[in-house]
């Protein structure tokens, strides 16, 4: 996830750096390393977190993920279905220019 992308983006930080978080926004796996902690570390890191809540408006945590956008410089998406991904193509990459 989001910590395993973190690791790959070398300490240069001159260039922008993106991670499209593609979630429900619940986690459910780390301990340690809550959504808050990473987006710190990518704040810290300069990198801009883009995420995108996939799933109906009840199924996600649009508070968790609209904070890390939030605090990394990046932006919010919803998709209620992956056909509804496709709306975010041309504004991701405009995004990241």
């Amino acid at each position: 996830g989001v910590k395993k992308a973190l690791s790959l983006f070398a300490e240069d930080s001159k260039s922008r750096k993106y991670i499209v978080f593609l979630t429900d926004g619940m986690d459910n796996v780390s301990s340690v390393d809550t959504y808050d902690n990473l987006a710190t570390e990518a704040n810290d890191k300069n990198i801009r977190i883009l995420t995108i809540g996939l799933g109906s408006d009840t199924a996600l945590n649009e508070v968790e993920l609209k904070n890390i956008a939030s605090k990394t410089n990046g932006k919010y998406y919803h998709a209620s279905n992956s056909t509804k991904l496709y709306n975010f193509d041309s504004q991701i990459f405009e995004e990241m220019k």
